[in-house]
């Protein structure tokens, strides 16, 4: 992998063209469990063809020491923890494969020379009639428009404040 590159506006051209990841939110911040616009006056970090801003120079200078870190810490936070992250950063369009390439469990993705078709061979399989769930998980949601009004509302949940 690249090590990480700063951008700033006024050394780089189309500088207000740059396609940046996450929708524009902050990976250090995200990885926090926390939703912030990165601010772009800032500049923009390059890893490799992906660019991202950071709320902070803090933030921009943490990032810029491990960038894998926070990418894996966000990117895995959105497909384990929170799937509506997953519309509010734009990585719905990814797969699974694309965003852990490490998690594959020692199979090949590879297809084989041949096709695939190595020989016949005989098979059988058994369908249960009943199936017993071992595990129901209470939060899980399948409908797309519920998990994109959740991540509004964790959006939303940024501007507001508590007073005591």
């Amino acid at each position: 992998k690249s090590s990480p590159v700063f951008l700033v506006e006024r050394d780089t051209p189309n500088f207000t063209y740059i396609k940046i990841e996450y929708e524009g939110f902050c990976p250090c911040a995200l990885a926090d469990g926390i939703a912030i616009c990165g601010d772009p006056s800032l500049g923009v970090v390059r890893c490799g063809q992906r660019n991202f801003v950071l709320h902070n120079k803090a933030a921009v200078k943490e990032f810029m020491r491990n960038p894998s870190v926070f990418i894996c810490a966000v990117e895995r936070q959105a497909v384990q923890d929170n799937p509506a992250l997953l519309y509010l950063l734009n990585l719905q369009h990814k797969s699974l494969s694309t965003l852990f390439p490490s998690d594959t469990n020692g199979m090949s993705t590879e297809i084989p020379a041949d096709g695939g078709i190595s020989g016949t061979r005989d098979a059988s399989t058994e369908t249960p009639l009943h199936f017993i769930e071992e595990h129901i998980d209470q939060s899980y949601e399948w409908n797309e428009w519920k998990l994109r009004r959740q991540a509004l509302q964790i959006v939303d949940a940024r501007r507001k404040s508590v007073e005591t």
